[in-house]
């Protein structure tokens, strides 16, 4: 039952989904490439309200700040969804990247205010606000080809900004990853190895 727009309660229907990430809450594991940038495991509460999110933080270098997986895949003509849960800490932007099998498609959000910056062509996105200043934020393409589908998370300075000079231990708080096979998200579907 779903309460989310007020007291009343009412039946939440959703297909049958699949998240296709693994570790999608551990982003400290080794199944997530870190690029300039370290996570630190439980670092605040998460929108399931225990010490379970993780802060990605960026190193000093001038390039691109960002975790993402290598191994999901996805078939030509299929449309996916990658979504994730972020909430601003010295960063108030965040950059979300899919690839298509032919090039990458990225989407940029503002998780001070709940607004959507630029959405790259070929790309749909999404923010949702789930209170206590955490977002849902969501980026849906269709794949051209037989492809991995490289869902990756930058931090960002601004709006269609993803190299920049960081600042050692900024960044942003993260929970709940999810790619999943579909033209719109499903809700959160925690995974470990598998």
């Amino acid at each position: 039952l779903d309460y989310s727009n007020g007291t009343c309660p009412s039946l939440l229907v959703e297909p049958q989904r699949t998240n296709l990430l693994t570790y999608s809450s551990s982003f400290d594991n080794g199944a997530w490439t870190k690029g300039n940038g370290t996570i630190t495991a439980n670092a605040t509460t998460s929108p399931s309200g225990i010490t379970d999110a993780d802060k990605f933080a960026e190193d000093s270098s001038t390039d691109a700040h960002y975790f993402g997986n290598d191994t999901a895949t996805a078939t030509s003509g299929q449309s996916v969804i990658f979504t994730i849960f972020a909430k601003q800490s010295e960063r108030s932007w965040i950059a979300i990247r899919l690839y298509s099998g032919f090039g990458s498609i990225f989407g940029w959000y503002n998780i001070a205010n709940g607004t959507l910056g630029t959405i790259g062509a070929g790309g749909v996105g999404n923010i949702e606000d789930y209170g206590n200043g955490w977002y849902r934020c969501s980026l849906t393409i269709t794949m051209v080809s037989n492809s991995v589908c490289l869902p990756y998370l930058f931090s960002s300075t601004g709006n269609g900004t993803v190299t920049f000079t960081g600042t050692s231990g900024s960044g942003i708080y993260v929970w709940g990853a999810q790619l999943e096979a579909g033209s719109y998200a499903t809700s959160y579907i925690p995974t470990t190895s598998a």
